[in-house]
């Protein structure tokens, strides 16, 4: 077994068949062929399925296995090559959507930074899916999110729950325990936090009657322009609307989905993250355990 034949192997399953692979690794499909047929006879299993009619590349369960450690394997091999290159701070990248970066966890990053000054801390902002590729990729290495995706090589943690509120203005004609057909869909500030809510939502609120739809939390603020203006958002989110804009809070007469926010990361993460994986992961156990939905942050911890 050799680098070029586990490459060869690599790209196929990449670019997801022979034709695509080749075009894209200037190389010939005859050539990833008698590579990878090397390295299945090395290895006594087949790693493909290579029945007719199939036209995108099909994994045997070996090739499912053989294909995570290899991922493994040059995990390590990568951190092995830039040893040289590391100096006494550790490096951590958490990605996570736009309303916990942007609410949830602001004290945490703050109390992080403070408090570890070896590790260099990087934060992203992607949609769910995006976060996912990125984990599965190791172009991140813990990230969070509201939506349970099955992504074969990423651990899925439920980390806590959080309840959805109304946000409207004080002057609005809405009031607490309201029942949803009372809220006019053109309206409607819009923005999706899941799979979960968008089902319950579109009961209520089908197709796109809404008055504006939003893909970030963090613009939510200054787009309540009339008094019918309204939205439905996660709790820490609507406590700090109401808190930076003076906007009321009421729940639904409705059975709302509670939404779970999940911690997700690689099953071979980077050996040399580990130790700040598990010092982040600590310390966010810690800090929701004692946060408020207030908006108000964590307690002292």
């Amino acid at each position: 077994m050799d680098n070029d034949q586990i490459q060869a192997f690599m790209d196929v399953v990449k670019y997801r068949s022979f034709s695509s692979a080749a075009r894209n690794t200037y190389t010939s499909q005859s050539y990833l062929s008698h590579k990878i047929q090397l390295l299945e006879k090395e290895l006594g299993v087949s790693l493909l399925n290579r029945g007719k009619g199939i036209r995108t590349v099909e994994l045997t369960s070996q090739g499912i296995e053989f294909m995570r450690l290899v991922q493994q394997y040059q995990s390590t091999w990568n951190d092995m090559l830039s040893i040289g290159e590391r100096t006494q701070r550790c490096s951590l990248s958490v990605g996570a959507v736009d309303s916990i970066n942007s609410f949830t966890f602001e004290q945490l990053y703050i109390r992080h930074l403070q408090k570890h000054k070896d590790i260099s801390l990087s934060i992203h902002t992607y949609h769910s899916r995006d976060l996912y590729q990125r984990i599965e990729s190791r172009q991140i290495d813990l990230a969070y999110v509201y939506n349970a995706i099955n992504f074969s090589d990423v651990l899925l943690t439920p980390l806590y729950r959080e309840p959805l509120l109304l946000v409207c203005r004080e002057d609005s004609p809405y009031y607490d325990g309201i029942d949803p057909a009372r809220l006019p869909a053109d309206h409607e500030i819009y923005i999706r936090i899941n799979s979960d809510y968008e089902i319950w939502h579109n009961q209520y609120w089908p197709g796109n009657q809404y008055m504006i739809r939003v893909t970030a939390g963090s613009v939510l603020s200054y787009l309540f322009t009339s008094p019918s203006s309204w939205t439905i958002t996660i709790a820490s989110v609507a406590n700090h609307l109401r808190r930076l804009r003076n906007l009321k809070l009421y729940t639904i007469r409705a059975e709302l989905p509670i939404i779970t926010c999940y911690q997700i990361e690689h099953k071979y993460p980077r050996p040399s993250r580990l130790k700040a994986m598990e010092t982040f992961k600590q310390e966010v156990a810690e800090y929701m355990t004692a946060f408020d939905y207030s908006g108000q942050g964590p307690d002292a911890l």
